[in-house]
């Protein structure tokens, strides 16, 4: 099988997927990483050489300071419009294009996005691949999934397909390993 990993291009995004991704080479599939050429180095290092790293998009200063440009915002200080923006609408503008175009060179069967990442749900619509996501933590604030969702809603229209929801949704942090206070 051919799983591609996708993932806003930072440590703290591209981390958590690397024990999926390194079990699913110990299984003998093909993987791939989806992120920008930015984070070869941490690929390099931290990710198992059978990982191909499909080198697309902008790195996340550039997309940080396009989406602060463009919302007046701190994107380092965000509120939920400005990480609607910064995830959703400026992440594809930026991104999509290329991405898409490596994932079809790639041809994935099936696609595994983390929680912020909305190039990988979009590259499964195209693809018409059953795409599963991985959460970073305990999981997204419904405001910010909110935010997120009518950010990439104008870029499904414009393709002229339809989100497809998750096949599932990989809790790295599931209710009962929470710490319970009281």
């Amino acid at each position: 099988m051919r799983i591609l990993f996708s993932a806003v291009p930072a440590h703290g995004h591209v981390l958590p997927l690397a024990p999926l991704m390194e079990a699913a080479v110990a299984s003998g599939h093909s993987v791939a990483l989806l992120a920008s050429e930015s984070v070869r180095p941490l690929a390099d290092q931290e990710l198992s050489a059978g990982v191909e790293l499909l080198g697309s998009g902008a790195a996340a200063p550039e997309f940080l300071a396009e989406a602060g440009r463009r919302t007046g915002g701190d994107p380092t200080r965000p509120n939920p419009a400005v990480i609607g923006e910064i995830f959703g609408n400026t992440r594809l503008d930026l991104d999509a294009d290329e991405a898409l175009q490596r994932a079809r060179e790639w041809e994935p069967d099936l696609v595994v996005a983390e929680a912020f990442d909305t190039v990988g749900p979009l590259i499964a619509a195209h693809l018409d691949v059953p795409w599963h996501q991985m959460g970073l933590g305990p999981g997204l604030a419904p405001v910010l999934a909110d935010q997120i969702t009518q950010a990439v809603a104008p870029h499904y229209e414009r393709a002229g397909t339809k989100p497809l929801p998750p096949s599932s949704y990989l809790d790295p942090c599931p209710p009962r390993s929470r710490l319970r206070t009281g």
